[in-house]
């Protein structure tokens, strides 16, 4: 704790309580051993005691392996719990739209838009361009103004109005890949493109992607990258009903 700090300093700290609870265990059976032959009574208790004292020697290397591998298997088994059920609740925030699709290509992407608009409640695009962000690689997303964002997207850092802001194109939000990598935190300005760049308004969570991100409002990206290819959308319907569009997809397309 004094040499060391961060993630370093937690895994020895892990590493030094398991291996000391290990080196510790023999010594502690045998304080326990001890305290209850002095309480045995009767030639054949003393014996029994006696006994497992006697072999506590040769298996104190054995219970020490034995009490580590428990304490792994109990550790990772809650790691991997946990961080599958924080990953599962988060999949549950971020696809949050009934029905996802992909056209083959533009032009089938502009006639499935204008046949879902009055079949759907909402036909959200799912357009980004490809591009640098921090000197990486990385896409900028552009998002209609709808509530689905703003009741379901988790944000981790936000100022006030942050989807206000964003829908008016006058900020954008960064993925916390982006935002810890490069210090892009609400307040600070993220370079999108040469010759745009817009102030952090919110960080979003997105676990497991290494690459950065931004969002902004789609109009805007379309001013600075007119031929996002326009193919993937994103469906809000009424649950009950989204077999029975799947099914009137299939059958127009």
């Amino acid at each position: 704790l004094v040499l060391l700090d961060g993630l370093v300093a937690g895994f020895a700290l892990l590493a030094g309580l398991l291996l000391g609870a290990a080196l510790l265990l023999p010594m502690l059976l045998n304080l326990v051993l001890a305290t209850l032959s002095r309480r045995a009574r009767g030639p054949v208790a003393e014996w029994v005691w006696a006994d497992l004292r006697g072999q506590l020697p040769g298996l104190s290397l054995a219970l020490m392996a034995l009490l580590l591998a428990l304490a792994t298997n109990v550790g990772v088994g809650t790691m991997v719990s946990s961080f599958r059920l924080t990953f599962t609740g988060w999949l549950d925030q971020r696809l949050m739209s009934e029905l996802y699709l992909s056209a083959r290509d533009d032009a089938q992407g502009a006639d499935l838009a204008q046949w879902l608009q009055p079949r759907a409640e909402a036909v959200l695009p799912i357009r980004f361009a490809e591009t640098r962000l921090g000197g990486a690689p990385g896409r900028i997303y552009g998002v209609v103004d709808h509530p689905t964002y703003r009741d379901h997207w988790p944000l981790i850092a936000a100022e006030p109005e942050a989807w206000d802001r964003v829908a008016a194109g006058d900020a954008a939000l960064v993925n916390e890949q982006l935002a810890r990598r490069d210090g892009l935190w609400p307040g600070r300005t993220v370079q999108l493109a040469p010759g745009w760049a817009l102030p952090v308004a919110g960080v979003y969570s997105d676990y497991g992607n290494p690459s950065g991100q931004a969002i902004t409002a789609l109009p805007a990206l379309l001013e600075r990258f007119p031929n996002v290819p326009n193919q993937r959308f994103g469906l809000r319907v009424a649950p009950e009903r989204a077999t029975a569009l799947a099914a009137e997809l299939r059958a127009a397309f």
